[in-house]
């Protein structure tokens, strides 16, 4: 049962559900920002225009999209099983190795956040990376950032860029997620 902070549709002889799943997420739902507080407002929804093929038409598409979702879903496993696979190869043959203290083999470099109030340094080309995109990168594999800094931004102390295929580990929000 929906509780009181989601919305369900419902399929009808003009709309299959499963299409609607993609109609759905292909909305900018997102830019609903009439309030303080985030929410989804039911007539900001139901005012968006959407283009509605043909009923067979729908079942097509949303049969070729769940191939693809199929797909991801199977590469994803594969994906946990061969991270599985690779922490017990490394507790294996790490087993036995030699200890030392984590300061002793590894610098962390703490990084900074440019000023929100200040919009020059924000929306540029350099990719910003937040503990958001360490916590949803797939596998701990980050391809790409929520936020984009400006060349400005990277001029301000702190603010340098990290070689492609760094190690990041998060230091506030999610503390301890760990990314490439």
């Amino acid at each position: 049962w929906p509780i009181d902070t989601t919305f369900f549709v419902t399929g009808n002889e003009e709309v299959d559900i499963k299409f609607s799943y993609y109609l759905l997420n292909s909305l900018p739902l997102d830019q609903n920002n009439d309030s303080a507080v985030p929410g989804l407002n039911r007539e900001y929804v139901e005012g968006i225009e959407v283009s509605l093929p043909m009923l067979a038409e729908q079942k097509a598409i949303a049969e070729v999209l769940g191939s693809f979702d199929d797909k991801i879903a199977a590469n994803n496993d594969a994906a946990d099983i061969a991270m599985s696979l690779a922490r017990a190869i490394f507790d294996q043959e790490t087993a036995n190795a030699a200890r030392s203290t984590a300061s002793s083999v590894l610098t962390p470099v703490l990084g900074g956040t440019p000023s929100r109030s200040d919009d020059s340094l924000w929306g540029g080309s350099v990719p910003w990376l937040s503990v958001k995109d360490i916590t949803a990168a797939p596998h701990g594999i980050v391809l790409s950032t929520a936020e984009s800094i400006s060349t400005v931004a990277t001029d301000v102390r702190r603010l340098r860029p990290f070689p492609k295929g760094s190690v990041v580990l998060s230091a506030r929000g999610t503390v301890g997620s760990v990314a490439r």
